[in-house]
C-alpha cells in the first residue's frame, strides 16, 4: 500500500491530526509526511483548516487535515438478473441502511419502478431523501461502456449456447429511464468492478497495488483489474469479462458472438453447485472443476499483467477455500514461475463488495 493510500485512510479514521501526528503514527521524518500530505491536497484529497485547539493564540495558527468527503453519502442500488439490493453507505464505507427487493421484468416500466423503489427504501430507512445524496451508483451483472456508461450489449447470436446468465430486462433504455427520474446522474459500473474496489480500499486487497478480483455465483463469472491501483475498463468496458476468454477453438458460439468462452465451457449446471444448499458429492466434483479451469484460464492473464494477488468473492462462503486452494493449484500448474512467485491467492473479507465498492467508485469519479 502506499503512503498516500495510508495517510488517507489514516485521515479517515482520525480526521483533525496534524503532521505532526500523523508523522508519530507512521513513524516516518516529518519532510516526508510534508511531501506526502502535499501531493494530496494537490489532488484534492483532503481538506486542511486551522486547529481548533489552538484557537485564539499568537501567531500563525497550525493547521489540521481531514480525508474529503468522509461524511458524504452514496446511494446504491445492485441488480442481479431477479433481484435488487440498495444501500446508503459513505466515504468510510460504513452502511447507513439497506433494501432488498424483486424485480418485476414484466417490463422496462416496471424494472425501473423496482429498482427506483428499492433505492427510495433504503434512503427513507437511513432518514434521507434521494435529493439529500451526495452520489449515486448503480451496478450492473454486464460491461459498461466508458464513453457512455451504458451497458455494453451486443446482439445475441441465434445459434449461440442456451445459457447466458445475462439479465434478460437489461437494456441501454432502462438505464436511461432510471436515471431520468433520479436527482441527478448516477455512476454506472460493472458489479465485480465495484467489488473489486471496494476490496481494494477497505478489505483484503488492501496491502496489493495490483489485483485481479473474481466474482463467482450462479449466475456466472465476474472480474474486476485493478493495476497500478486503477480500475481498468479497457476501450469498449471489457477488460476483464474472464467469462468470455476464449477457452475452446471447436467449443460453443456463445451469446458474446465469440466461440468456445469459458462461459460456455463450464456451463449452467456446473455454476448451479454454487448455489447455496446445494450438497453431496456431485457438487464438490463441480466446484473442484469450476476450480480446475479458472486456474487455467487465469494462467494467461498472470503472465500477462503479473498481479499482486487473486482475491476470490468474500460471499462463496464455507467452499471458497477450497476453489481457493484448487485455482491455486490449477494456476501455478499452467503458468511460468516466474509470473507467480509472489502471487497471493486470498479470500476477500467483504460481504457486501459491491455495495462497499460504490463510494470508492464515486470518490475516484469526482477527482
Amino acid at each position: 500500500m502506499s503512503r498516500e493510500t495510508d495517510i488517507c485512510e489514516w485521515l479517515v479514521r482520525h480526521p483533525g491530526s496534524s503532521r505532526a501526528e500523523i508523522a508519530t503514527a507512521f513513524g516516518l521524518p516529518r519532510t516526508t509526511v510534508t511531501s506526502v500530505v502535499g501531493r494530496l491536497l494537490g489532488q484534492g484529497l483532503v481538506d486542511e483548516a486551522p486547529d481548533p485547539r489552538h484557537a485564539g493564540g499568537r501567531g500563525r495558527p497550525p493547521t489540521v487535515l481531514s480525508r474529503r468527503g468522509a461524511d458524504l453519502l452514496v446511494g446504491v442500488v445492485i441488480a442481479t438478473p431477479t433481484r435488487a439490493r440498495a444501500a446508503v453507505v459513505d466515504y468510510r464505507g460504513q452502511i447507513h441502511s439497506r433494501a432488498h427487493a424483486l424485480i418485476d421484468a414484466s417490463s422496462e416500466r416496471a424494472v425501473v419502478t423496482s429498482l427506483r423503489s428499492c433505492l427510495d427504501t433504503a434512503a427513507t430507512k437511513g432518514g434521507i431523501a434521494l435529493t439529500g445524496l451526495d452520489e449515486l451508483v448503480v451496478g450492473l451483472p454486464a460491461a459498461i461502456r466508458p464513453d457512455t456508461r451504458r451497458p455494453a450489449l451486443t446482439p445475441v447470436p441465434e445459434n449461440s449456447a442456451g445459457w447466458n446468465g445475462l439479465a434478460p430486462w437489461l437494456s441501454t433504455s432502462v438505464i436511461d429511464h432510471l436515471a431520468a427520474e433520479l436527482p441527478r446522474e448516477p455512476h454506472v459500473e460493472n458489479d465485480a468492478n465495484l467489488a473489486a474496489l471496494a476490496e481494494c480500499e477497505f478489505g483484503a486487497g488492501r496491502q496489493f497495488r495490483n489485483t485481479m478480483y473474481l466474482k463467482l455465483t450462479a449466475a456466472g463469472i465476474g472480474c474486476g483489474l485493478i493495476i497500478d491501483n486503477h480500475l481498468q475498463r479497457g476501450s469498449t468496458g471489457f477488460a476483464g469479462e474472464l467469462a468470455h476468454m476464449h477457452i475452446h477453438p471447436d467449443g460453443p458460439i456463445c451469446h458474446c458472438g465469440g466461440r468456445g468462452c469459458l462461459a460456455t465451457i463450464l456451463g449452467q449446471d456446473v455454476f448451479r453447485a454454487l448455489e447455496p444448499g446445494a450438497d453431496g458429492p456431485d457438487r464438490l466434483r463441480a466446484i473442484d472443476a469450476i476450480a480446475a479451469t479458472l486456474g487455467r484460464a487465469l494462467s494467461p492473464l498472470c503472465t500477462l499483467l503479473n498481479p499482486d494477488a487473486v482475491i476470490l468473492d468474500a460471499g462463496l462462503g464455507q467452499i471458497g477455500p477450497r476453489i481457493r486452494d484448487g485455482i491455486g493449484h490449477s494456476l501455478r500448474a499452467a503458468t511460468s514461475p516466474a509470473a507467480v512467485a509472489t502471487l497471493h491467492i486470498v479470500t476477500g473479507e467483504l460481504d457486501d463488495a459491491e455495495v462497499l465498492g460504490a463510494p470508492a467508485l464515486a470518490r475516484n469519479a469526482s477527482r
